[in-house]
């Protein structure tokens, strides 16, 4: 997930309860946002490289960890080596069936644009293309793609999200669009009215 941690956090853990095996991982918002209840992975135990394990995402946190900003998630852990331990370092493949589904049907929008994220939801601007005023909407995701987020509802064809700044921005601000860098004045000139 390309995420820098301090000397000593925990990354995963794997721990054996009544249930079984379970993995945990403690991973972004941006990547939180892609997984649901029941997605497949495949766990590689350091301990045994050539053995990999099949287990299912069984719990995604609804709340970040307060000091860290990452969601905790859980993976049940299926045909564990009988000579595991609690404790055993690896590295997991999720593999998120809802990002791949209907992706042809759905609408698309760039990962930036998000606001805020909760669980298969999210807020972005949209721009009313009239008056160039935004307002806060609330979208529905399937799960990410590279760097684009499917959009399951909230959102219509042809609608005009912010996905540069818009953290930046409040319910009613007005904004000017643009086609990215070149349409910026030169230094020293002011913009047009």
């Amino acid at each position: 997930m390309n995420e820098i941690v301090a000397p000593g956090t925990p990354i995963l853990t794997v721990s054996q309860g009544a249930a079984g095996y379970i993995l945990k991982a403690a991973i972004s918002d941006r990547d939180v946002a892609r997984l649901r209840i029941g997605d497949s992975a495949e766990v590689r135990l350091d301990a045994f490289p050539g053995q990999p394990v099949q287990g299912t995402v069984r719990r995604i946190a609804a709340a970040s960890e307060a000091r860290t900003g990452t969601f905790e998630i859980e993976i049940a852990l299926e045909n564990v080596p009988v000579t595991a331990a609690s404790g055993f370092m690896g590295e997991a493949r999720i593999r998120p069936a809802a990002a791949q589904e209907n992706i042809s049907v759905n609408l698309a929008i760039p990962a930036s644009a998000i606001v805020e994220g909760h669980g298969a939801t999210a807020t972005v601007y949209v721009v009313d293309p009239a008056s160039s005023i935004v307002r806060q909407t609330r979208i529905g995701i399937a799960g990410i793609v590279g760097e684009n987020v499917i959009v399951t509802g909230g959102l219509a064809k042809g609608e005009l999200v912010v996905s540069i700044g818009a953290p930046y921005l409040r319910e009613g601000a007005k904004v000017k669009i643009t086609n990215g860098p070149d349409d910026a004045p030169p230094a020293g000139a002011e913009p047009g009215i």
